[in-house]
């Protein structure tokens, strides 16, 4: 192999790991963007159930009549309730019927049983706090039944936080792997500029004057690898905001801007220190590994 094919064969071996090793870094940015979003979602959705979040207490057929009232203000003693509403069995009736989720049922046909509807006082809304709550309504003389969101809403957390937690580990693996790139792409740029790397040492070169511009090229990289990742992320959230405006109670406009920029931070912040990392280390070495 002549001289030029052998810089050219380095020249395309060291495009080829920035190239992986940018692909990768940008990888890692896309499912650290994802898993923000996620849990500013979670955050948010947690936030507004517990601002509404309601404790039914059903009414039994024994005591509707009799003890209803009564009831009322046994439940109003409670440190947890905020606030009480009636709901009669005809209500009840009125509101399955409008949810149109099920067959219609006719108001001679009523099998539901009156209720108070808790609305709990902040700081209560949590499973602990509404398990104890739900123990001590139970054992109010007229209750039928208790029941409350929290099961289904901490089913659907723990399903988000299993979620969360597997897309961090993917992450990470792939963030150890993209360092172990960067570096070995940042080793392999200096070991190709060895020679002139020794000349500039030989002249007074200081080793931060050496770094800075296999620094400034790794961070580069990074932005460009969270360029990519945004260019992914952003026309995404665009078509959710627009398909569902819901989701702007969800994730707001700013807290979305704000996941995209931090992904150009990041991305410029792995690339950088894995890069100094890198060439400390090699530049460190003696004359002898350096050169040959």
């Amino acid at each position: 192999m002549t001289q030029v094919d052998s810089r050219q064969h380095r020249a395309t071996s060291i495009l080829s790991s920035q190239i992986t090793a940018t692909f990768t870094v940008g990888l890692v940015l896309l499912m650290l963007g994802i898993v923000a979003l996620m849990s500013i979602a979670a955050r948010n959705i947690s936030d507004d159930i517990q601002r509404s979040l309601t404790v039914t207490a059903v009414i039994s057929e024994d005591a509707a009549q009799t003890r209803a009232s009564k009831i009322g203000t046994q439940l109003k003693t409670l440190p947890a309730v905020q606030s009480l509403r009636f709901v009669s069995a005809d209500d009840v009736l009125q509101r399955w019927n409008s949810s149109g989720l099920t067959e219609t049922l006719t108001d001679s046909i009523n099998p539901f049983l009156p209720e108070w509807e808790i609305t709990l006082n902040p700081g209560w809304s949590n499973a602990d706090s509404v398990s104890r709550l739900c123990s001590t309504i139970s054992g109010i003389d007229g209750i039928e039944e208790v029941t409350s969101l929290m099961d289904a809403d901490s089913s659907l957390f723990a399903s988000i936080h299993t979620a969360r937690l597997i897309m961090i580990i993917v992450a990470a693996a792939l963030l150890l792997i993209s360092f172990v790139l960067i570096a070995n792409t940042v080793r392999l740029s200096i070991h190709s500029r060895r020679f002139s790397i020794n000349t500039m040492t030989l002249v007074g070169a200081t080793p931060g004057y050496i770094r800075r511009p296999f620094i400034l090229g790794a961070i580069g990289s990074g932005l460009i690898a969270a360029l990519c990742a945004v260019i992914i992320l952003a026309p995404a959230l665009w078509y959710m905001f627009l398909q569902w405006p819901a989701m702007t109670s969800v994730i707001s406009l700013t807290e979305a801007a704000i996941v995209l920029a931090s992904l150009f931070v990041i991305g410029a912040l792995i690339c950088g220190i894995a890069a100094a990392i890198s060439a400390s280390r090699y530049l460190k070495s003696d004359y002898d590994s350096i050169v040959n």
